[in-house]
């Protein structure tokens, strides 16, 4: 098969016209270019955690995240718990971004920001701190942000008549997937990443007194979420397992992605379906554009000889690089059946390498899970959450992971000298790297190893042992 036979039997699939459908709504945020800027996510999570606003839930939307993260800061923790949530009278809170405060940290006073305060006003008037919201698109938290709000929560307690005593506003930190984030935040901060923030705008959906034109915009909100690099799209990644399990279409790919000087000659069916192909790691003989790597791109290479087989799912190869482990996905779906499934969310376990940055790249090793209802969820959270912690107490500590907690199993840094950023990762200079870029290829070999063992000798009995009633299949 060559390039010209290739192009037309990709573009004549079916199933890669499903794949390509998948990846095109784009919400009405990154229409406006708005979908990465943190600010703007914030505003609209100020205006639905506002009962005084015109959504028509009313305080519905603040009920239930102020549930969500009592519930995920549980009874025990001191703070606000779901008993207090339930008998809150929340008619009157308003919320607010951009908010200054002052507190003390290492002895030292220091400025910061609220993103996000849910108030509730007290018997003399004066506005009580309810909620406070720190939100991160892709940058982690800035110096000692989160350790500044703290301290100005723990002098500012909530005391209201539902309360029989005073409590500390609840903390919480929105995030994509906070295995990715450099510093984590301090406790008491509760972590809700985007898969559990989606869960919620379900949850509100779900509630009769949504307008429409809210529903719209919430529903919009949701697709800016998934298509953001750190949050799944199922769907997409279904069509691509389909796509690259047909052979006729697995072999075109191969010889497209194997012939990138070729394909100069036909630019403008690259062009024109450029989202599809990036993902399946298609791309033209250039230059580097301002959103590529050429590290990423040669690891791609190298990490396709090494996962090459049915067991191994790779996205990405430009920005960043994803390869997923498929087998979780087809265990749980032989012991739950979909509609089970669609229920307690869909479980993933994968590599994510994303381009060098001030001569630093991350390979990271986590999981996690997608979709589900918001309270059947939770048993599949555990779940993964529990074997992310027996895969990390395997993980050699010559490694140099620093993953210690959460859904991370293995968080490792490699060095890229000279490249501080995008425009410094150029094909030109990659050939510095591969002694770096081959140390990581080494590091996920032997990860995929300790998974594929895992996966062989304790999936199945993990998710009996778990969900005593799943299927014994």
């Amino acid at each position: 098969m060559n390039v010209r036979e290739a192009l037309n039997h990709l573009l004549a699939s079916p199933l890669f016209a499903r794949f390509e459908a998948a990846l095109q709504h784009n919400s009405i945020f990154d229409l406006l270019a708005v979908g990465t800027r943190e600010v703007s996510h914030a505003a609209f999570l100020c205006w639905l955690l506002n009962p005084q606003e015109g959504h028509g839930a009313g305080d519905v939307p603040l009920r239930l995240f102020l549930m969500r993260a009592a519930s995920e800061a549980g009874i025990e923790s001191g703070g606000i718990n779901p008993l207090d949530v339930d008998l809150l009278d929340l008619d009157g809170a308003s919320a607010e971004c951009e908010v200054p405060v002052t507190g003390m940290v290492k002895g030292k006073e220091t400025q910061g920001r609220l993103d996000i305060l849910v108030t509730l006003p007290s018997a003399e008037g004066f506005p009580q701190p309810l909620l406070i919201v720190e939100h991160k698109v892709y940058a982690g938290q800035s110096g000692q942000q989160t350790a500044v709000y703290k301290d100005w929560a723990s002098k500012n307690p909530l005391t209201v008549p539902s309360l029989r005593d005073a409590r500390q506003p609840l903390l919480t930190y929105v995030c994509p997937d906070i295995t990715l984030q450099d510093v984590p935040p301090v406790e008491p901060f509760i972590v809700i990443e985007y898969a559990d923030l989606s869960a919620w705008l379900d949850d509100v959906l779900a509630h009769a007194g949504v307008s429409e034109r809210a529903k719209f915009l919430i529903t919009e909100y949701k697709a800016c979420l998934i298509r953001r690099d750190l949050f799944d799209n199922p769907q997409a990644r279904e069509c691509q397992d389909e796509l690259e399990g047909d052979d006729r279409c697995s072999e075109a790919i191969k010889v497209l992605k194997a012939n990138p000087t070729e394909l100069r000659g036909y630019d403008g069916h690259v062009n024109r379906h450029a989202k599809a192909f990036k993902k399946l790691g298609i791309v033209l003989s250039r230059v580097a554009s301002r959103g590529d790597a050429a590290t990423v791109v040669r690891l791609r290479e190298l990490a396709e000889q090494v996962f090459a087989g049915s067991d191994w799912g790779i996205q990405g190869g430009t920005g960043s690089l994803t390869v997923y482990y498929k087998p979780l996905g087809r265990g749980v779906r032989a012991a739950f059946g979909e509609d089970e499934i669609k229920r307690l969310g869909s479980p993933y376990l994968q590599f994510y390498f994303t381009r060098p940055e001030n001569e630093v790249g991350v390979l990271d090793l986590y999981g996690g899970i997608v979709g589900g209802e918001a309270e059947a969820r939770k048993s599949m959270q555990a779940w993964v959450k529990d074997f992310c912690g027996v895969l990390r107490e395997r993980v050699p500590s010559n490694t140099g992971s620093k993953a210690k907690r959460g859904n991370g199993i293995a968080k490792i840094r490699f060095d890229f000298p000279g490249i501080k950023e995008t425009a410094d990762d150029v094909p030109e200079a990659v050939d510095k790297h591969n002694t770096e870029l081959r140390k990581c290829l080494g590091a996920m070999e032997t990860l995929k190893a300790i998974i594929e063992h895992w996966g062989a000798a304790e999936l199945k009995p993990s998710i009996q042992n778990n969900f005593p009633g799943a299927a014994k299949k």
